[in-house]
């Protein structure tokens, strides 16, 4: 990502009623956006890298101290996910970890994503107020709009949880909470509301870092195009089955040169030839975005429920969208088709497979992945989650943390004694197969997880350690019911954890967990 400095194209109109201002909370201008030109004017303390002296910078007339910003930071789209990956869960009962200027996203229920930038924390009432597009009660008309949302209330968040996007330190330590939130407030009362350029998550991009863009537009691009794919081979299929049928009857030489048993034979054929495809095209693309997801699991941009909502929901997304297609085009040549065949002729069928594949494929689509995003929620439940931990002073002595390791253990599961920042190594308890219970030193990784246990669900620190402690020289390791994962969830809770359940972060890529 770059950013760079405008010297040629330049906000000209030079329009006072055409600018709107980004202004902190004391009333002082920070800079300014040209709605006419679709610039966006800052001070130099948010370009460091551009010496004040720059003698050809444009600036606007009589306001020396701004500079035309012309290209600011994009991020990289990952279009196998509605949202940026790097997000971590809001914690209800922590309303602390919110901050103004952070972008703050939920699942609404109707399945999409909102989006909205906090403008102010209310602890003491755990609420926070926000400046989002919405569609007041009393109107119609989408507008952009100061809210307040209460953390601990559903407010239309599927299963009332509440996300904050992660973004790079090179945009967090350009664009500070005052610049982020300026630019929101300089928008209220905007209308205009359009869902591919200008919807909640451009606006939200746009705040914090100029740059309006929205993963949820790329990603419904990807899958339009993912499905173009899977419905052309349906279509091939009805025009190759038509032709076919069309040549079946067709005068006396063509049924010399090819028999009517034959040709049937080659439709019936294209059928499940095309089937198998359709089918082999979504599997790819699932696998694809498996893989897209395993490795920002393992960069430590997904947490552990993040993951498993993103393998599930893809996978009944796939499932219902084959099942829609195959047996929507199917279903249609043998009732629709028969029909439209008789005064029509095989033209008829031909028709009808197309637009029952095209149809019916989409819909699919849409269906499953609602259905996805609810069945990934629920199935993650069970599970504990974690975070990324990229410092070594983000970990505390009696956590429990997660090393990635080798294709046959990626996996292992251990509680924290201490850590050693000069060394950037941590003194760790776990269960082993060769030895059984050992502490040992291991080095920091980047990225390390630790695993989140809600409050109240495990022993204070200290207990945790003593627990920890008192197995050393244990030999009771075993695979399926006593492995590093169920040892320390033990020491973390005195009850052993279910240790036969597959830990799905090893199911990509023939890397299953040992440890599981």
């Amino acid at each position: 990502m770059s950013i760079k400095i405008g010297f040629e194209d330049a906000c000209i109109c030079w329009n006072e009623d055409n600018f709107r201002w980004y202004r902190t909370k004391t009333g002082e201008k920070i800079g300014k956006y040209c709605s006419e030109c679709n610039v966006e004017w800052l001070p130099q303390k948010y370009m460091p890298h551009v010496s004040e002296d720059v003698p050809d910078a444009p600036r606007p007339r009589g306001k020396e101290e701004f500079l035309f910003l012309s290209e600011p930071l994009k991020l990289e789209a990952n279009t196998s996910f509605q949202i940026q990956a790097p997000r971590t869960k809001i914690d209800v009962n922590n309303i602390i970890e919110i901050k103004p200027g952070d972008h703050v996203t939920w699942h609404r229920l109707h399945g999409m994503w909102h989006h909205a930038i906090v403008e102010e924390v209310r602890s003491e009432e755990n609420k926070i107020t926000v400046i989002e597009w919405t569609a007041l009660k009393e109107q119609w008309t989408p507008e952009i709009v100061r809210s307040t949302l209460s953390i601990d209330g559903n407010n239309g968040l599927l299963f009332n949880q509440m996300y904050r996007i992660e973004y790079p330190d090179e945009i967090t330590r350009l664009y500070d909470p005052d610049l982020v939130v300026a630019r929101a407030k300089s928008r209220r009362k905007d209308t205009g509301y359009k869902p591919f350029i200008d919807n909640c998550e451009t606006f939200a991009t746009y705040c914090k870092t100029g740059s309006p863009q929205s993963h949820q537009v790329a990603w419904l691009n990807a899958k339009f195009n993912e499905y173009v794919s899977e419905t052309a081979v349906v279509t091939m299929k009805s025009f190759v089955k038509g032709w076919c049928e069309i040549g079946s009857k067709a005068a006396g030489f063509a049924e010399e040169l090819v028999p009517k048993e034959m040709l049937m034979e080659i439709a019936n054929g294209c059928k499940g030839v095309a089937s198998g495809v359709v089918i082999a095209l979504e599997s790819y693309y699932v696998v694809w975005d498996f893989s897209s997801a395993y490795e920002q699991r393992k960069n430590g941009s997904l947490s552990r429920d993040d993951y498993i909502e993103e393998v599930l929901g893809r996978v009944i997304e796939g499932l219902v969208t084959v099942g829609f297609a195959l047996s929507g085009s199917i279903g249609a040549q043998f009732a629709i088709g028969s029909l439209a065949g008789t005064p029509f002729g095989p033209l008829g069928l031909l028709v009808c497979g197309v637009a029952s594949g095209i149809i019916c494929g989409a819909i699919g689509k849409v269906i499953g992945t609602w259905l996805g995003n609810v069945a990934g929620k629920i199935g993650a439940l069970p599970f504990k989650d974690d975070k990324a931990v990229t410092s070594i002073e983000e970990i505390s002595a009696g956590d429990h943390i997660i090393i990635y390791g080798w294709c046959l253990h990626p996996r292992c599961h251990a509680i924290c004694i201490e850590h050693d920042g000069n060394r950037q190594e941590v003194k760790v308890i776990r269960n082993t197969y060769e030895k059984g219970v050992v502490q040992e030193w291991v080095p920091f990784k980047q990225v390390m997880f630790k695993v989140i246990y809600s409050e109240g669900s495990c022993l204070d620190a200290n207990k945790v350690i003593q627990n920890a402690l008192s197995k050393l020289g244990e030999h009771k390791y075993n695979i399926m019911m006593y492995n590093c994962k169920s040892f320390a969830q033990e020491c973390k809770t005195t009850h052993v954890g279910v240790a036969f359940i597959p830990d799905l972060d090893g199911i990509l890529l023939d890397k299953r967990s040992s440890d599981f």
